[in-house]
Parts: C-alpha cells; sequence; structure tokens
C-alpha cells in the first residue's frame, strides 16, 4: 500500500488549521488492529491552538484504539470514539467553543483488506474503483443532537478493499475542484503513484486543507509506503481571518460581544452538531451497500471445467472442438493437436496473456491488444481499454469476453464496448468461462463459483 499526505497551501490562510496523522503498528499487539489514519481540519475560524486541538483528539482517539486488543477493528474504533466524545466534551467545558460548526474530521483503519472508517463535517471519503468514484463516506451523517450531556459522535463504516482500489480522503472544495480539473481521472488511470507524479497531476490552486490518497496496488505488502506532498500557490498571499475582519469592520461593546458569544454555542449546537454523529445510535454503513449488485447472480457450488487456460508446463490452451491449441508464452510458437501450426506476423505476439478460439484464433497480448489470425494468416489488431487477464469466446456468440480482477467486459468482435458486468460481489475474480450458446456466464471470485444469465 503506497500513502500520500498532500497538504494544499498550509499557510496560505490564518483562519484555517488542518493536519494528518500516519499510525504503522509498532508491535504484536497493535498488529492486531491494522494501521490507524486520520486526517483533520478547523476552517473560518481563528485557533491560536488549532494544530493542537487536532493532535490531541487524534492521540486520544489512537490510545484507545490500540488498548482494544481483544476486539475487531472496527469494534474498537467505536470505543475509540466513546474516548473522542469525552475529549470534545472536555474542551466544550473548558470553554473551548470556537471549532464548533467548523470542525471536519476523519478516521479510517485498515487490516489487511478490513477498511474501517468514520467522518464528520464537511470531508469526502471516496473509494475509485475501476475508475469509478463511490463516495462511501455519504451516508454517514445523522441529522440529530444529544448535546446534554454532550455525546458527539461520528457513526461507523467498514467494508473490503480490492487490489488496484484507490481511496481519498480530503475535504469537499478540494475534492470538487480535483474532479472539475480532470485530476481525479488522471489519479485513477495512474498506477505506482509517487508524491512526484502526484504532485505533476494536481493543478495549482488557492484552497487549502489535506488530501490523503491510498493506493491498494498490493494488498499483500507488509509495509505501507508513505510520502509528503506540499502543494503551495506561487504567490502565496496570506487571506485575512474572518474573524479579525470582522472585528475590524465593526467593535461592539463588551455586553454585545458576550451577548454574541452566548448565541453562538448555542447555535452551534444546533446547526455545528448536525455534521457530527451521535453515540446512541450505532449506526453501521457497509462499503458494499454503496456499490451495485451484480444483476442475475447466482452462487453456483461447482465451476465448470474452462475451455481455455493455463496448463501445467505454463503453456496457453484452448479447445476449439475436439482440438487442442496451445500457445508458448516465450516464443509465441502455437500447436495444434501437438503439431505445429504455423502463422504469418508471429512478432506481433508480445507477451501473450490469453488465446480463445472460434474459427479465428485471438491471442490476448500483454500490452493488452487482440490479435486475430484465420488459417494462419494474421488478420487484424484490435486494441481493449482495461487490463484484461483473460479472453474468451466461441463459435455461436458475436462477442468477445474479457476478465480483470473486478469485472467482465463484453465487446463485440471489432473491439466495439458492449457492457460491463461488475458488482460487490466481484473483488477478487480468477477465472471464468461461458456456455456454448452465451447465454450463461460462469465466474470464479476467490474461492466462490457464481452463474449470470446474460
Amino acid at each position: 500500500m503506497q500513502i500520500l499526505e498532500i497538504h494544499f497551501n498550509p499557510k496560505l490562510r490564518e483562519d484555517s488549521v488542518f493536519e494528518t496523522f500516519i499510525h504503522e503498528p509498532e508491535n504484536s499487539s497493535e498488529r492486531k488492529l491494522g494501521s490507524m489514519y486520520m486526517a483533520g481540519e478547523l476552517k473560518n475560524t481563528v485557533f491560536p491552538k488549532g494544530s493542537e486541538f487536532l493532535a490531541n483528539l487524534s492521540k486520544t482517539i489512537k490510545k484507545s484504539y490500540y488498548l482494544q486488543t481483544d476486539k475487531e477493528p472496527e469494534k474498537a474504533l467505536l470505543k475509540a470514539l466513546k474516548k473522542a466524545n469525552d475529549h470534545l466534551a472536555e474542551e466544550i467545558k473548558n470553554e473551548n467553543v470556537s471549532w464548533l460548526g467548523n470542525f471536519n474530521f476523519a478516521a479510517l483503519s485498515f487490516k489487511k483488506a478490513d477498511l474501517s472508517f468514520t467522518a464528520s463535517g464537511n470531508i469526502k471519503i471516496i473509494l475509485i474503483r475501476n475508475r469509478e468514484f463511490i463516495d462511501i463516506g455519504q451516508n454517514l451523517d445523522f441529522k440529530e443532537i444529544e448535546p446534554y450531556p454532550l455525546k458527539v459522535f461520528f457513526n461507523t463504516a467498514s467494508g473490503k478493499l480490492a487490489e488496484n482500489d484507490i481511496l481519498l480522503v480530503t475535504n469537499k472544495e478540494i475534492y470538487k475542484f480535483l474532479k472539475q480539473r480532470g485530476a481525479l481521472n488522471n489519479l485513477a488511470k495512474s498506477s505506482n503513484l509517487t508524491a512526484s507524479k502526484v504532485k505533476k497531476l494536481i493543478p495549482q490552486n488557492d484552497l487549502t486543507g489535506p488530501l490523503l490518497v491510498f493506493s491498494f496496488e498490493n494488498l499483500d505488502e507488509k509495509k505501507a509506503v508513505s510520502s509528503k506532498v506540499i502543494i503551495k500557490k506561487d504567490d502565496e498571499i496570506k487571506i485575512p481571518a474572518i474573524v479579525e475582519k470582522l472585528q475590524e469592520e465593526k467593535k461592539p461593546r463588551n455586553k454585545i460581544i458576550a451577548l454574541i458569544l452566548i448565541a453562538s454555542v448555542v447555535l452551534a449546537f444546533a446547526i455545528g452538531f448536525m455534521a457530527l454523529k451521535i453515540f446512541s445510535n450505532k449506526k453501521v454503513v457497509k462499503i458494499e451497500d454503496k456499490i451495485p449488485r451484480v444483476e442475475g447472480l447466482a452462487e453456483i457450488t461447482d465451476f465448470p471445467k474452462p475451455n481455455s487456460g493455463i496448463d501445467a508446463n505454463g503453456n496457453l490452451f484452448a479447445y476449439y472442438f475436439s482440438n487442442l491449441y496451445t500457445l508458448n508464452p516465450q516464443n509465441c510458437k502455437i500447436t495444434k493437436a501437438n503439431k505445429d501450426w504455423p502463422v504469418d506476423n508471429a512478432s506481433a505476439c508480445q507477451k501473450p496473456k490469453s488465446i480463445a478460439i472460434d474459427g479465428s484464433v485471438w491471442i490476448l497480448n500483454g500490452d493488452n491488444s487482440v490479435l486475430r489470425y484465420y488459417a494462419g494468416k494474421f488478420k487484424e489488431k484490435i486494441q481493449i481499454l482495461g487490463n484484461p487477464l483473460k479472453i474468451e469466446t466461441n463459435t455461436d456468440v458475436p462477442y468477445l469476453y474479457f476478465l480483470e480482477p473486478n469485472k467482465i467486459t463484453i465487446t463485440q468482435k471489432d473491439g466495439a464496448l458492449v457492457k460491463e458486468i461488475k458488482g460487490a460481489e466481484f473483488n477478487d475474480l480468477k477465472d471464468f468461462s461461458i456456455s456454448a450458446d452465451g447465454k450463461i456466464l460462469y465466474v470464479l471470485n476467490g474461492s466462490q463459483a457464481y452463474s449470470i444469465s446474460l
């Protein structure tokens, strides 16, 4: 897993403070609960000790979280957030109220592929899967308050991550800006995200706030690699604090100031906490509930013997009626029934990944192009989007079928896209095959087999 802490213009505004916090397990006890990451922000308020406020809250959550070694990560996070409630209640008792209504915060924990998280205020948690953007924190807000006694609580969500997922944590303004400028699409298309690469992808701007980027190219990696990026406007000009500006325009008497302060605290309870969550509700949202399900999917006990694949010698194979075709991926040599099957333009074959036959021989190349040969003659080359691992077809269907880790793509035989089959159930696709009439698709996701009526 790669982690990028991106800070947008950290000193541009005097009325904005934000921090990000990364904690990797330091011992066997902490490893039971995985890693913890947080991002916090205070906006539109002059807060001399804002960084200290956010740091102390993050320490409270982290300390409590890693004390719950007998619990699963999601339940440990619930316990930690109880302590966060108490911590924030103490801030109110100490008359520290300027954060009310101006507070954005997110906390996430990862243990291998398991994700648990919470969000509060003006913050977004976005899952990028198969280049689609899913707002997995969208329904976490619960519009109730319980100010006496104060119980501020952030609802929790949990779910499973898949390889090549990207997770973003940022405020709404930065998310909107990146989406409008196409930077999110560029992030979704990129692999091996590095600090220098991300800095080139993100345009300069005058926004402020944090952006955490988590790239899950390999879920089996035991150690996360993190780096920090500062995005700054060239001509950095401090923006006057809103509160100071108001104070310059109007200098009310002390009694009026006192009344305004009291009114602001009451209003903050009525409005500010609307963006926060209540502990007593214990609402849990699953990531999988955000991702559409696969239509027509049915569990089956046995996965049919595939018509193509990789044999024990590492050769690609496919059956056409009773004839076995094999392709040596090292030299692209094709045999039919153990006899050489010469083809012209054999050099077009480059690092092949899969082979399928419907009268023509279709070869899926390492660069995701597809070659078609007929009677040994090279006929065409088609470029396919995505990164398919396997190709399937037969004589009775007009389509090509492609397997990716999280979806099945169906195209015309000229490469034109017909449809994509994807959903929450597809997070670890291993293999697939199609029925002779092309009406049923069989897929193997992890160890579970499914059939899909097309």
